[in-house]
């Protein structure tokens, strides 16, 4: 972790604002540092995207079971064919 080392207000703005950001803070710090932020700020973006996907998955998971138990499985029969309904009988 970061948490002993004394980071610049820029450089901290910059290592959580994006995961570019984070890794050109570690090429520029380099070393066994720039090597631990690297590796932290890939892991953390990684973790946040299964995060998404995972939230995502579940939301259209939860939409498909709503489109089955609230539609109906078939039109309403109404007493008319099919050749009545498209104008073909009187």
């Amino acid at each position: 972790m970061l948490v002993p080392y004394h980071v610049p207000q820029a450089a901290l703005q910059t290592i959580l604002g994006s995961l570019g950001g984070a890794l050109g803070v570690a090429v520029r710090v380099g070393g066994v540092l720039g090597g631990e932020l690297s590796r932290l700020a890939r892991s953390a973006f990684v973790s946040g995207m299964d995060l998404g996907l995972a939230t995502g998955a579940c939301v259209a998971l939860a939409g498909c079971l709503i489109a089955l138990i609230a539609l109906p499985s078939r039109a309403p029969d109404d007493g008319k064919d099919d050749l009545q309904r498209k104008g073909r009988w009187a």
